[in-house]
């Protein structure tokens, strides 16, 4: 998926169409066997409007898989300009190609990974084989599985977001009510405080009646006597 999304990064989508996933044919006829990682359509009759197919190599391992029955590659290639291997380093060696293929290997360029040309992909001799129909609808198919994805996505996201959005939401209501709540809480403890004060300085204020009245009584005795 790396090496594909790299593919799409090297040809731009004003200038190229770029298929994923495309097999040589659609439904599951005899003979519909290979499926080629990406392909790309120049757009602009100027380059051509030539088209490439590509098979992506994650390890070396897959890329020995390959060797083994590299005459497979035509049933896509037949149809392409030029077919390329998109390797990631080390996978591929250079003397190892099959005669007119190219290679690219992912690179860092100033901080970012893009595709370099380690072997440049010959155009293949002509006549190439014809866009025959079944062909044509596979690389259609490849382009509405794509863009049903996109939408999938893009669907899924705007969902994870209205329901993000309204998660924060209910957050900060829930904060504010908590708020609400600490500030009449700290309301009532005051109140209560306030309350058992006065009622503390009335039983005091009565006490010191109390004592007064007592304390005039007895000097009353007194100067009685």
């Amino acid at each position: 998926a790396q090496l594909v999304s790299l593919i799409k990064a090297r040809y731009p989508a004003k200038e190229y169409a770029v298929f994923a996933q495309v097999r040589n044919g659609t439904g599951y006829a005899k003979g519909v066997t290979r499926t080629a990682d990406a392909m790309v359509l120049s757009l602009w009759p100027s380059r051509g409007l030539e088209l490439e197919g590509f098979e992506c190599k994650s390890s070396r391992s897959d890329w020995k898989r390959e060797l083994e029955d590299p005459a497979k590659a035509e049933e896509i290639g037949a149809y392409c300009d030029r077919w390329w291997i998109v390797a990631v380093p080390g996978a591929v060696k250079t003397d190892e190609l099959p005669k007119g293929w190219g290679l690219m290997e992912p690179t860092e360029v100033k901080g970012a990974t893009k595709l370099t040309v380690i072997v440049p992909a010959p155009k293949l001799p002509e006549p190439r084989k014809p866009l025959d129909r079944n062909f044509v609808a596979a690389l259609l198919r490849s382009t509405a599985d794509a863009t049903h994805g996109a939408l999938e996505a893009t669907a899924q996201r705007r969902a994870n977001e209205m329901v993000d959005a309204e998660r924060r939401q209910w957050d900060q209501r829930i904060e504010t009510m908590q708020e609400t709540s600490r500030t009449w809480m700290n309301r009532a403890n005051e109140a209560e405080a306030k309350l058992a004060a006065r009622a503390d300085q009335q039983v005091e204020d009565k006490v010191h009646a109390a004592k007064w009245a007592v304390n005039s009584l007895l000097y009353a005795a007194k100067r009685a006597e």
